[in-house]
């Protein structure tokens, strides 16, 4: 399932979340982490455990409700992602998601 397709590519298969990025590189190799991974040369894109990325999404989410972001933030992803299947679910859900939250 694709959630966003485009120079920000991410997409879900039945474990992980995959995220490519068109000018996402950002030094990983230069950093300790990289140097200290002996296969470090061969990282391209990342494959996130869904339990992981469900997890950072309520602590997203927290934040944006804090900050009052999250109407916002619904707004720009129904502009730029409508089309990929993630996005088919917010656009059902999206009234539902303000009105509880």
């Amino acid at each position: 399932m694709a959630y966003m397709r485009g120079s920000t590519y991410l997409w879900r298969d039945e474990s992980h979340l995959h995220v490519w990025v068109v000018d996402g590189y950002d030094g990983w190799d230069q950093t300790g982490w990289g140097e200290d991974t002996k296969d470090a040369g061969t990282a391209s894109g990342v494959g996130i455990p869904m339990e992981v990325m469900d997890e950072y999404v309520v602590m997203r989410l927290a934040q944006l409700l804090q900050e009052g972001g999250m109407d916002q933030a619904i707004a720009r992803a129904l502009a730029k992602w409508d089309g990929n299947f993630g996005c088919a679910v917010l656009k059902e859900c999206a009234n539902s998601i303000q009105r509880t939250l």
